[in-house]
């Protein structure tokens, strides 16, 4: 009940992080694709969209597409909305300065790479192809229009295996993320001074969506885009 009555609020989405890519990319077309369809495909094959409908459903919540709105419009709607903490989970726009100052509230994004090293998109996927040991989700404050610049609450560090694929590297990252937010969260209504956080050191550098050429190299080092097995094994299990 406690956590229902934080969601009780507006929910406001987007189909995809960062601009579309420029150019054919099958790559990121496949990661996409597989899940986008895994809602639908865990709900047995059904033929209705699931996406959010489920949370509609269980949660009072409304579900507001931001590519009806520009920056403007949605400052205006914080400021009628008046949260008390703001969520930004896979959010494809960038909060201006606009945007926080109408929000007036703590703006808190789950990053799924490491702060401050790997800023920016597909993090997961950059660490491995520069052969590095770990991967994992920052959890951090938004505090300006910075691109995963702001105060870190919380940094979860996986071990890379180099069988796994990038799918379910990316895949599995959520869960350990839920299972943050949903304490985080319940600290916030009790007592928000327990949620501690610091700066960020200036090092590190930002990544965009990898290129076709990326993840032809990639594949070359002999790591794994998708495993078809796995990802069955998801639609089948749900694990």
């Amino acid at each position: 009940a406690l956590i229902e009555s934080i969601f009780a609020s507006n929910v406001f989405f987007t189909e995809r992080v960062g601009s579309k890519y420029s150019q054919d990319n099958a790559y990121l077309d496949l990661l996409e694709n597989c899940e986008m369809n895994i809602p639908n495909k865990l709900e047995r094959y059904s033929t209705k969209a699931v996406y959010f409908s489920k949370f509609i459903d269980t949660y009072a919540f409304k579900m507001l597409s931001v590519k009806d709105f520009n920056k403007e419009q949605l400052a205006k709607e914080f400021t009628e909305i008046r949260p008390d903490i703001i969520l930004s989970i896979r959010f494809g726009k960038i909060f201006n300065d606009s945007m926080i100052k109408a929000a007036a509230c703590p703006i808190i994004n789950i990053h799924s790479g490491i702060l401050p090293d790997y800023k920016g998109i597909l993090a997961s996927f950059w660490s491995k192809k520069n052969h590095e040991t770990e991967y994992g989700f920052t959890v951090h404050g938004i505090e300006d229009s910075g691109i995963d610049t702001g105060s870190i609450f919380y940094t979860e560090r996986f071990k890379h295996d180099l069988d796994k694929c990038l799918f379910s590297t990316v895949h599995e990252l959520y869960p350990s993320a839920a299972k943050f937010m949903k304490n985080f969260l319940v600290n916030f209504q009790i007592n928000p001074s327990k949620n501690k956080s610091f700066k960020q050191d200036s090092s590190g550098a930002y990544f965009t969506k990898p290129a076709l050429e990326d993840f032809v190299e990639y594949e070359k080092a002999g790591l794994k885009i998708l495993d078809r097995n796995y990802y069955w094994r998801l639609i089948v299990t749900g694990k």
